[in-house]
C-alpha cells in the first residue's frame, strides 16, 4: 500500500488521478489552441484524453474549471521563463534584461495554442474573464516587486508614487500587443516586436523616474 492508496502498475491512486487530469489538460490545450473553445465539449476532451466522462469530474467541475486551469498552467510557465530569463540576465544592462524578458514571453507563445488559450479563446464565459484579469494583474505585482530588475536601474529610481502605474502601463500595453499580433491584426516579427516592447518599457519608466 501507499499513501495514495492501492498501487496499480507501480502507480499510487494519487498518481493515477495527477495522469488522467495532465492528459484531459493537454487534451484541452489541442483543442482550444487549435479549433476553437467552442469545440472543446467535454466530449471532445474526454475523447482526445481517451478518458470516461466519470475521470473529467474526477479533477474538475465543469469546462469552466478546466479551462481556468489551463490558462493558470500558461500563466505559471510564463512567469518562470521571465524570472529564469531575469537570473541568467543578472548583472546586465537594463536594455538587455529587458530584452531577455520579452524573448522569454514569446518563447513560451511559440506555442500558438498556448497564446490562442491562454488570450484568445472563451472570451464569452465570466468565470475565464475573471480569472484572465486576476493574472493580469498579478504579473503587474510582479512588475511592481522587481521594478529595479525590470526597469528601475540605469539612472533614477521610478518614483515611489508612480511604480502602479508604470506596472499597470507595461503590462497592460503587452497584453494588448500580444493579444493583437496573435489575433493577426499586427503583423510583426519577433525581433522588431522586442524592439518596441523594449522601447516602450524604457519610455514608459523615463516618464515616471524622477
Amino acid at each position: 500500500m501507499a499513501s495514495g492508496g492501492r498501487t496499480f502498475k507501480g502507480q499510487s491512486a494519487e498518481e493515477r488521478r495527477a495522469v488522467r487530469r495532465r492528459r484531459l489538460l493537454d487534451a484541452a490545450l489541442d483543442i482550444i489552441g487549435t479549433e476553437g473553445w467552442p469545440a472543446a465539449t467535454m466530449t471532445a476532451i474526454c475523447g482526445r484524453a481517451g478518458l470516461t466522462e466519470r475521470y473529467f469530474y474526477e479533477s474538475f467541475r465543469d469546462r469552466d474549471a478546466l479551462y481556468v486551469a489551463l490558462i493558470d498552467e500558461i500563466a505559471q510557465e510564463t512567469e518562470a521563463a521571465i524570472l529564469t530569463a531575469l537570473a541568467a540576465a543578472e548583472g546586465a544592462d537594463e536594455l538587455t534584461r529587458m530584452r531577455g524578458v520579452t524573448a522569454a514571453l514569446l518563447g513560451v507563445l511559440a506555442d500558438p495554442r498556448k497564446g490562442r488559450a491562454a488570450m484568445l479563446e472563451g472570451l464569452g464565459s465570466a468565470p475565464l474573464q475573471r480569472r484572465r484579469r486576476a493574472i493580469l494583474r498579478s504579473f503587474e505585482r510582479l512588475v511592481v516587486a522587481r521594478m529595479g530588475q525590470f526597469l528601475g536601474e540605469g539612472g533614477d529610481p521610478v518614483a515611489a508614487a508612480d511604480v502602479d502605474l508604470v506596472a499597470v502601463s507595461v503590462v497592460g500595453a503587452v497584453d494588448e500587443l500580444l493579444t493583437r499580433r496573435l489575433e493577426g491584426t499586427l503583423d510583426v516579427d519577433d525581433e522588431h516586436f522586442v524592439d518596441h516592447v523594449v522601447r516602450m518599457s524604457q519610455g514608459i519608466a523615463l516618464a515616471a523616474r524622477r
